[in-house]
């Protein structure tokens, strides 16, 4: 796991751990938890390229959520082994 720091939508900058980078098709995501406190829940974004190349993350549609998740925890898994 690695830190990141995110800018919120009130431009405040906010750490995350990088819990897991995975794809589903064409589509890349991200599962993130707070850097003070780890062990809470863990985030899952979709990751967004812009025209220009420029990445953001954005909430997954609710009809991707649950693949988004199984696919988390597929890579969680893997790791563990």
């Amino acid at each position: 796991m690695h830190r990141q720091l995110f800018i919120d939508e009130y431009d405040n900058v906010v750490a995350f751990l990088i819990k897991a980078e995975f794809n589903i098709d064409e589509e890349r995501y991200v599962a993130i938890a707070p850097v003070d406190d780890p062990g809470s829940k863990t985030y899952i974004y979709k990751i967004e390229v812009d025209p220009y190349g420029s990445e953001s993350i954005t909430m997954p549609e609710r009809s991707e959520l649950y693949d988004a998740f199984k696919a988390y925890e597929k890579v969680k898994n893997d790791a563990l082994q």
